[in-house]
């Protein structure tokens, strides 16, 4: 089933509930339960994962609990810009220029991407 490349996604089944899953332990175990302490969320944390970005394509494959994703190359920096990119590293400039560099390469392609979506639509 795999190809060089590849990304490949397993279905998990449904979600648990944390709480209950710890409280179901407890229960038959025999053990008490822990004090839970809610902090909230820090930030970029999420509640729920997202397996699928809308820029990939989703396709079965031989396996029921196993799909594989295509991405669309129109957000993938090309390696010659990569290539440059470690070039300029390499000359020893500063953090901030390196990372300012970085910015630029990451903008062009989000444009090039917000670009050709909008031609999907």
């Amino acid at each position: 089933m795999a190809n060089g490349g590849n990304t490949y996604v397993l279905d998990m089944g449904e979600s648990y509930n944390i709480l209950g899953l710890i409280r179901r332990y407890a229960a038959l175990t025999g053990v008490v339960e822990p004090q839970i302490v809610y902090t909230g969320l820090r930030q970029g944390e999420k509640l729920d994962e997202e397996l699928y970005d809308p820029r990939e394509t989703r396709k079965s494959t031989s396996h029921p609990s196993i799909s594989t994703v295509c991405v669309d190359d129109g957000g993938r920096v090309p390696m010659d810009e990569i290539e440059t990119l470690y070039a300029f590293a390499q000359t020893g400039v500063s953090p901030a220029e390196l990372r300012g560099e970085l910015g630029r390469l990451i903008m062009s392609t989000s444009s090039n991407l917000s670009a050709s979506s909008a031609m999907e639509v």
